[in-house]
């Protein structure tokens, strides 16, 4: 049972890390677009 819970974590933990990625990436685009070079 354990090993499911287990399971069950990394999984809601990768999709945590694929949104993580994805919200610092959109950060990066505001801020390129509010500071333009």
């Amino acid at each position: 049972k354990e090993s499911e819970e287990l399971k069950k974590l990394r999984k809601e933990n990768l999709k945590l890390k694929e949104e993580v990625t994805i919200l610092k990436k959109f950060a990066a685009m505001l801020s390129r677009e509010q500071n333009p070079d």
